[in-house]
C-alpha cells in the first residue's frame, strides 16, 4: 500500500505558488516498482518553487557526508526552458528557509534528466550538525512544462563519497522506500 510523503518523513512545501500540492508517492516508471517521490505537473500551477523537504539528519561529529540518490525528470516539450531542478541544504532544521538556502546542484530542465543515480559531498559548511536537511526543489514558469521529477532511494553517510547499491540501516538516516529492520 502507498503511504504518503509526510507519513514517510518528507514534507513537500512551496517557496513560490501553490505546487506542493503535486508532490505525491508513485511506484511505476523509471525509479519504480517501489515507491518513489514525484512531483507531477496536474494540477498545472504558475510560477512556482516547491521542494521536498527532508527529514532531519542527525549529523554531529561528522566532519564529511555525502550522499547518493536516484533521480528522474521529464520535460513537457520546449516550455520546459523554464524549468529548474535544485538541489539545496540547511541547517536550520524545521525552520529552514528554502529561498535562502545553500544550492548544492541545479540542471535546467531543457533535457530529460536519468533515470540516474548521483552522488557526490555535501559541502562542509553543512557537516557536523544535526539539524541538516535537504531539499529537492522544482522551480519554473508553469508545471505543465515537466510531465514528472521524481527522486528515490536518498542516502546520506557519514565520509566521503561512496558508491553502493543500499543504505545500510546504521549508515543512512532516510530513504525514501520503507525499509524494514
Amino acid at each position: 500500500a502507498s503511504k504518503d510523503l509526510a507519513a514517510m518523513g518528507w514534507n513537500p512545501l512551496n517557496v513560490k505558488g501553490t505546487a506542493a500540492t503535486n508532490w505525491g508517492v508513485n511506484n511505476t516508471g523509471g525509479l519504480g516498482p517501489d515507491q518513489y517521490a514525484k512531483l507531477g505537473w496536474t494540477p498545472s500551477k504558475t510560477n512556482y518553487e516547491t521542494c521536498l523537504a527532508s527529514p532531519i539528519f542527525q549529523a554531529a561529529g561528522a566532519s564529511t557526508l555525502s550522499i547518493q540518490y536516484d533521480r528522474e525528470f521529464l520535460p513537457n516539450g520546449a516550455g520546459s526552458n523554464s524549468t529548474a531542478i535544485t538541489l539545496k541544504g540547511s541547517l536550520d532544521g524545521a525552520n529552514t528557509d528554502w529561498s535562502k538556502a545553500l544550492t548544492l546542484d541545479t540542471q535546467l530542465g531543457n533535457q530529460g534528466i536519468g533515470p540516474d543515480n548521483v552522488v557526490f559531498n555535501i559541502p562542509s559548511e553543512l557537516s557536523n550538525s544535526n539539524g541538516l536537511r535537504l531539499g529537492f526543489c522544482v522551480s519554473g514558469k508553469s508545471t505543465y512544462d515537466i510531465t514528472q521529477f521524481a527522486v528515490d532511494n536518498v542516502c546520506v553517510v557519514k565520509g566521503s563519497a561512496p558508491s553502493f547499491v543500499k543504505c545500510r540501516s546504521e549508515e543512512h538516516t532516510s530513504e525514501l522506500q520503507s525499509q524494514s529492520t
